[in-house]
């Protein structure tokens, strides 16, 4: 299979959740229980998944998130 050209906003989405997870992430209490984490999860997403669809997903998953419940793996 030969991989997806990502498009500019893709590759824009990709470069905001690299700098997330490098200023915001490291500061904040790790209290996630999913894996993968949703800013992994959205990584993956924009770089498998056309910038429309990938977003849906990621919003997705977000809007899932619940940090003070017990952790697991999300069934997406």
């Amino acid at each position: 299979m030969t991989p997806r050209r990502q498009s500019a906003a893709s590759r824009f989405a990709i470069r905001f959740i690299a700098t997330y997870r490098a200023e915001v992430s490291g500061r904040v209490p790790h209290v996630c229980g999913s894996t993968p984490s949703c800013s992994e999860y959205g990584d993956a997403a924009f770089r498998d998944h056309g910038f429309l669809r990938a977003t849906a997903l990621t919003m997705r998953r977000v809007a899932r998130c619940r940090p003070p419940a017990p952790g697991g793996i999300p069934t997406d």
